[in-house]
């Protein structure tokens, strides 16, 4: 009887935020764990690959970019921060993309980068190592993504993160916060 080698330990990268003791855990059962970061918390390293859970308060279209790729803007918002962030995907084609039905719907981001450019935050999604999914923003809405990327994989933890974002939009509804240029 042949023993199951043993998974493949991956080197981390510069800039990889480290998993949390839980994560840790988690990783080593097989179970995909993100560790999501507040906004504010994130900006804190730029050139990290961080995961956040977040609302949208802007939807901006779809345009095709200086080469190949299209380009969607969303200005995404949380509550531990009261100004919006841009987040800017990249992908072969519109079908890719992210199509947010409203804003106030909550969007989930795995592997996404924060960048900083003539003095002001971005996240970057790369359509290579990065994913979305997005979900309704109404608290009475189930837990299940109306639209997500192919290498979205959630975790178990997700349907908390979601449940504490909806609350907070009830009391922090769309249109209410304040989008810095």
């Amino acid at each position: 009887m042949e023993e199951a080698a043993a998974p493949e330990r991956k080197r981390p990268r510069d800039g990889d935020v480290g998993p949390s003791t839980a994560a840790a855990a988690a990783a080593a059962s097989g179970e995909a764990q993100y560790v999501y970061l507040p906004i504010a918390d994130a900006l804190k390293a730029p050139g990290a690959r961080v995961c956040l859970f977040a609302a949208v308060s802007e939807i901006g279209a779809a345009v095709r970019s200086r080469g190949t790729d299209f380009t969607l803007t969303l200005r995404i918002v949380d509550h531990s921060r009261a100004s919006a962030i841009s987040v800017t995907f990249f992908a072969d084609n519109t079908a890719l993309l992210p199509c947010v039905r409203s804003s106030g719907d909550v969007i989930s981001l795995h592997n996404v980068v924060i960048t900083m450019h003539h003095g002001e935050f971005f996240v970057t999604y790369n359509k290579r190592f990065s994913s979305f999914a997005l979900f309704e923003g109404k608290v009475s809405t189930g837990c299940i993504p109306y639209q997500h990327s192919m290498k979205y994989h959630g975790s178990k933890h997700d349907s908390e993160f979601l449940t504490h974002l909806r609350m907070w939009l009830v009391y922090n509804p769309p249109g209410e916060y304040v989008t810095a240029s």
